[in-house]
Formats: C-alpha cells, sequence, structure tokens
C-alpha cells in the first residue's frame, strides 16, 4: 500500500530538475525600491501647551506635574511643574517642585530607580537597548527609501561608504564614492569615481516643521528645571501618545534638508563592481562583512533633534518642549512624560533621549537611505 501511494505521488508531482530551478533572486517576489525623489509631508496641527484643565480657574495659576526624561547629562529623570497663568491664556512655564511636604510625595513618586551597584553595566545594557529598539521602532513622515534611522546622529555626505557602528548607532565614514582619491587607504585610492560610471544628479529639499504650524503664537513663560533658578523661554510642544504594551520610537526634527542621489543605477554599478576591493581594503581592519558595508544615496539633515525611545510605559504621552532662545551649547528644548511613565521604566528599560545642543556648524543626519547587499546576493539594493 505505502509503495503504490509512493509510486501515484510520483506520477503526479513529476520529474524536478533542480539545475532548471531559477535562482533566488528571481524566486524571491519582485518589489520595487523606494523612489528617491522628495515627496511633500503631510500636513500638521501643532497646538500650544495644554493643561489637563480646559478651563481657566480664578486663581493666580494652575499646574500639573511631570517629568524629564532621561539623556546626557541628565542621570535620572527629575520632576517639574508646568504652570500657565490664568491672567494670560498663552504664558506658561516648567519649574522644579517647592519644598513643601506635598511637593516632595510627589517627587518621591516621579524620581526613578538608582542604579546603584550595577549603575556603569546597567547603563551599557540601557545604550543596546536603547540604540537597537529606536532603530526597530521608528516611523517617519519622510521619504520611505530613509530606512536607517542614527540613534546618534553626525554629519554624513552622499557617495560616504562606510557602515554602522553598534551599539552606538552611529555611521562610520570609511571614504567617499565620489573622490576615492582621497582616501587614507592606498588600495582605495586606485579605486574609480562613481562619476567614470555614469552621471548621478545630485537633489534637494529642505523642508520647515514650523511653517505648517499654521502661524500659531509663540508661548511664552520662565523655564526653571534642570538648573534650579535659571529661567528660560518656552515656545512651543510636541505631543505624542504612549500606548501601554508598545514601545515607541520618536524623531523631531523642526528644519531638515532631504539630499538624494538619483539614478540609482549609477551607484549600484559601483557598488557592485567594486565592494570586493573595499572588503579586500576594511573588512580584516574593520571586522565587518559584506552586508555590513553601506553606499549612502540619501540623507536627511538637521541643524537640531530630538531623539526619543520607551520601552515599557502605562498609557499616556511624551511631550517635546522648545525653548524660545536657547543660547549656544545648551539644550534646544527637552522631553518630558507623565509621572506615571517614568515612574514604571527603571534600570535599563526606562524612557531615554537625546537632544542637540543649539550651535553653529554643519547639519547632522538623522536618517539615511542607503545601498546594500543582501546574504548571497551579487546586486545591492535599497531597500
Amino acid at each position: 500500500m505505502i509503495v503504490r501511494d509512493i509510486k501515484q505521488f510520483r506520477r503526479n508531482a513529476g520529474h524536478v530538475d533542480l539545475e532548471s530551478l531559477p535562482p533566488l533572486e528571481e524566486v524571491e517576489p519582485h518589489l520595487p525600491s523606494p523612489d528617491m525623489p522628495p515627496v511633500d509631508l503631510p500636513p500638521i496641527h501643532d497646538v500650544p501647551l495644554k493643561f489637563p484643565t480646559s478651563e481657566i480657574p480664578s486663581s493666580p495659576c494652575i499646574t500639573h506635574q511631570q517629568a524629564t526624561v532621561s539623556s546626557i547629562g541628565i542621570k535620572r529623570g527629575e520632576p517639574v511643574t508646568c504652570t500657565r497663568f490664568a491672567q494670560s491664556s498663552r504664558s506658561s512655564s516648567l519649574l522644579p517642585p517647592s519644598d513643601g511636604s506635598s511637593s516632595s510625595k510627589d517627587e518621591d513618586n516621579i524620581l526613578m530607580e538608582d542604579y546603584d551597584d550595577h549603575r556603569s553595566v546597567n547603563k551599557r545594557i540601557a545604550e543596546i537597548c536603547n540604540e537597537k529598539e529606536y532603530r526597530r521602532w521608528l516611523t517617519h513622515e519622510y521619504n520611505a527609501s530613509l530606512i536607517l534611522p542614527l540613534w546618534n546622529p553626525c554629519p554624513i555626505d552622499l557617495g560616504a561608504v562606510g557602515y554602522l557602528s553598534e551599539p552606538e548607532g552611529r555611521f562610520i565614514t570609511l571614504f567617499n564614492a565620489f573622490s576615492p582619491q582621497n582616501s587614507d587607504h592606498g588600495m582605495v585610492r586606485n579605486l574609480p569615481s562613481i562619476n567614470r560610471y555614469g552621471q548621478v544628479k545630485h537633489g534637494s529639499q529642505k523642508l520647515d516643521k514650523r511653517s505648517r504650524l499654521q502661524k500659531l503664537d509663540a508661548i511664552t513663560g520662565p523655564f526653571a528645571g534642570l538648573s534650579r533658578g535659571v529661567s528660560q523661554k518656552v515656545s512651543r510642544r510636541y505631543t505624542y501618545p504612549l500606548k501601554a504594551g508598545h514601545g515607541i520610537a520618536i524623531m523631531c526634527a523642526e528644519t531638515t534638508e532631504y539630499r538624494y542621489l538619483e539614478p540609482l543605477d549609477v551607484p549600484k554599478k559601483w557598488f557592485q563592481s567594486n565592494v570586493n576591493s573595499v572588503m579586500n581594503a576594511y573588512g580584516t581592519q574593520r571586522h565587518i562583512q559584506k552586508e555590513d558595508l553601506f553606499l549612502v544615496v540619501g540623507t536627511l539633515c538637521a541643524p537640531k533633534y530630538a531623539l526619543f525611545v520607551s520601552h515599557s510605559h502605562p498609557d499616556g504621552h511624551a511631550q517635546f518642549t522648545v525653548y524660545s532662545s536657547p543660547k549656544t551649547g545648551q539644550k534646544w528644548g527637552v522631553f518630558t512624560t507623565d509621572p506615571e511613565v517614568t515612574q514604571e521604566g527603571s534600570g535599563p528599560r526606562q524612557p531615554a533621549s537625546k537632544v542637540s545642543d543649539q550651535q553653529k556648524g554643519p547639519w547632522n543626519s538623522v536618517l539615511l537611505a542607503r545601498l546594500r547587499f543582501k546574504p548571497d546576493y551579487l546586486k545591492p539594493t535599497s531597500k
């Protein structure tokens, strides 16, 4: 009976010639690469600094508690009080709590757990988790080709050849494919430029989120949060919902420039023709594989950025508050959350943020579009 069933199965299936099967690249469903030309951002509707109460009482001011999010220079979330004065619905401030017993109780509920004896170990674990999950969870409204978020943004040129350094989340540039002759490596200086393979257009699109805020009036008020007794004016706030059981990553950048190369056929030809030479030069030295190597064909640059990641939190909100006139070398804003959000996160699983300083200089790349090689593939892809 079994032998008869096997023979019947063979007759129905027929003979399969393994050599006649198409290669893996042809079997995989063909998904088009994202287009490089820029797209318009969807409209947004920013709102003034909001408070839990919709009506303004007769008392001089109304307040509610928030907590700052851990960042560079902030070892743990600090409690702040958000205040709106009744005589001006458009003025607001973020203030540290007073020394009263009620505020002390609030502060005890808001302060996050110390790292104690495992502080340095937890810091390393936290940075690994933050970078990995920021890159995994971030979604954005910019061009779909920008699929590589950077937890540590830095200036990156189009045509840069390099790799992502983990867990720092920083892109390491080895050389530029448009000018390999400027490389410090002798083997790379002999490589041809991308321009030898055809004409490539450099495109750009500047975007300003503030121009889409329907020209709302600035919201001003003193700020004295992280530095006791130091006041700063506050202009606007961006609010992001947090959902229990769902991790979230946020990138806030008001002024940006999308830079891109097109068509991609030329960079792809260069990359395919020269990847082996690049790996011979840097593979062993940098401990990277062919699949780790990237050719940058698009960047989203920003003079200022604010990044946020939260792994575990209750339902609530995260807010990024923008300072009106930050001085050079100061942060241009601060992330805060509802007290319950900071209270739930502890150790390496607490919310974290990276906020750039107010400064002049080259813009940092926060998102990248790149060519790469998938395992066992001969041709590069932008997906």
